[in-house]
């Protein structure tokens, strides 16, 4: 099964990213998938260790992000 694309752009707050994909995930993929999502996310959360790259790293396990649809906000 291929991952979702997230094609709306995120603000670059991480927690603003999180949530875009979370958002993807619910429209296009199971409960299963979405959960394991937010388990991971919470745990990364949890020991406050985890930094922004970290954070990334498990959006992009679960997304592909489709950048080609993103605008140049300096445009």
């Amino acid at each position: 099964m291929s991952k979702p694309k997230l094609t709306q752009q995120p603000d670059g707050n991480i927690f603003n990213v999180v949530g875009a994909c979370r958002r993807c995930l619910k429209m296009q993929s199971d409960y299963e998938t979405v959960t394991a999502f937010a388990n991971e996310i919470q745990a990364a959360m949890q020991g406050g260790e985890t930094d922004y790259n970290g954070m990334l790293a498990i959006c992009q396990k679960y997304v592909d992000f489709d950048t080609s649809k993103w605008t140049d906000s300096n445009d």
